[in-house]
């Protein structure tokens, strides 16, 4: 005779964390192969197509992972915005949601115009393209990416810190990490305060653990 007592759901408080660490790592393997791809500082037109042949494969991947990392943002924004929504308004809790998606959106098309020009030649059967192109197509993908993106995850950072300050659901330490990433995303132009983006999520990936 079966037990009649309806049987709870397996745990899945693996995910958030999980996804938490997977975008940090997905995020910064995928920018630096972008800007490893990309390096045209200081080169003749010769060392510039030769950096393009040699690093097709790494322009490529950095399209793929950057996607990835987009999707997983969204269940630790998701997770983010649940936690402090205590501390939320409709209106800010909207604005939060429609900054993380608009941040994703701009991750995934910055992550495509890294991987364009070395897509077309890997998988369409085109000649390599003219230095000119490889000089400024990919800065297109870090003006998205460093700019309005960074801007984006901004906001979104902002209404987390604040709503979580208000509402007292998220530890101290993780509060005073947000604001911090969030004025970081400020001057994300400059390109290195963007790894603050990852160490915060690397931070959600403890302070939004199930309780």
């Amino acid at each position: 005779m079966e037990d009649p007592t309806p049987r709870r759901p397996p745990s899945r408080g693996w995910i958030i964390p999980t996804s938490a660490v997977l975008f940090a790592v997905l995020f910064v393997v995928g920018v630096v192969s972008a800007g490893g791809a990309s390096d045209t500082e200081n080169k003749t037109s010769a060392e510039i197509l030769q950096t393009f042949s040699d690093e097709k494969g790494g322009a490529v991947a950095s399209g793929y992972l950057l996607v990835l990392a987009g999707f997983l943002f969204l269940p630790v924004s998701w997770a983010a915005l649940r936690r402090v929504g205590a501390g939320l308004t409709e209106l800010s809790e909207s604005v939060a949601r429609a900054a993380a998606i608009l941040f994703v959106g701009l991750l995934m098309v910055s992550g495509i115009v890294f991987a364009s020009l070395s897509g077309a030649v890997v998988f369409g059967g085109l000649d390599d393209p003219p230095v000119t192109f490889i000089k400024y197509v990919p800065q297109i993908g870090f003006g998205l990416l460093l700019i309005a993106g960074g801007l984006s995850v901004g906001l979104f950072l902002v209404i987390v810190g604040l709503a979580g300050q208000a509402s007292r659901t998220i530890p101290r330490w993780f509060s005073r990490l947000t604001y911090v990433s969030a004025a970081a995303m400020l001057v994300a132009v400059a390109f290195i305060p963007m790894v603050m983006l990852p160490v915060w999520a690397l931070g959600a990936s403890v302070a939004l653990r199930p309780r």
